[in-house]
């Protein structure tokens, strides 16, 4: 989407940028020619109309153009603003993981561990956001972060046993209820920073071991660092 809307703009506005660049350009040609000319003082009332003409070959019609360079000049700067604008304006959109997931997502997952950014995010979801994982970074602390269905009471035993077994406990771990959907979901946040080296690592496991993920299915990751 982020590139669609960059090349959308882009082929907007060029006609204006070229129509833009050429005007500043004919106007310095113009100064130069003029500061090159000679021209004879004017006696009392006596006055010159001149007319800037740029034609190329094939035109039927020549372009007049103004010997003033400041509409173009304004013209590029508000391109250029636009432009700059986009970057801020656009969301961020999220890294989509389609193959080889599992060699591809480490790069992604150092990414925040080694990010200089406090706090800096990383949300990593497969099947249609079904299943999904935090990697968060605070205070210098690098955190996991999962919720689930309590339906799902496999899955977050096998996930707590994993971690039991590397000897750490969850920091957070409490349940919430939705009166609307009738469903009780478990939040499990988990410290790893001892292992952060090994967050890869973790993150593979929830995914390929407990999730059964497969390295080429279609793996979204929104980045905040």
């Amino acid at each position: 989407m982020k590139l669609f809307l960059w090349i959308w703009t882009s082929v907007g506005i060029l006609p204006l940028f070229a129509f833009s660049a050429l005007h500043a350009y004919s106007a310095w040609q113009l100064r130069r020619a003029r500061a090159s000319e000679s021209h004879d003082e004017l006696g009392e009332n006596e006055f010159v109309i001149t007319i800037s003409e740029v034609q190329f070959d094939g035109m039927t019609d020549p372009m007049v153009v103004s010997p003033s360079a400041w509409p173009a000049l304004a013209s590029l700067a508000g391109i250029s603003l636009t432009l700059a604008g986009l970057l801020f304006l656009i969301p961020k959109q999220p890294l989509r993981i389609k193959t080889n997931v599992y060699e591809r997502l480490p790069t992604v997952i150092d990414r925040i561990v080694n990010s200089k950014k406090d706090p800096a995010t990383l949300i990593v979801s497969a099947r249609d956001g079904n299943r999904a994982l935090s990697v968060s970074k605070r205070d210098q602390r690098i955190e996991i972060g999962l919720s689930h269905n309590l339906s799902e009471s496999q899955e977050i035993s096998e996930i707590r046993g994993h971690f039991r077994t590397l000897g750490i406990e969850p920091t957070h771990d409490y349940e919430t209820y939705d009166d609307h959907f009738d469903i009780t979901t478990v939040h499990l946040e988990y410290d790893i920073t001892d292992h952060a080296p090994e967050t890869s690592k973790f993150c593979e496991f929830i995914f390929r071991d407990v999730y059964s993920i497969g390295s080429n299915e279609t793996v979204e990751c929104d980045i905040d660092d």
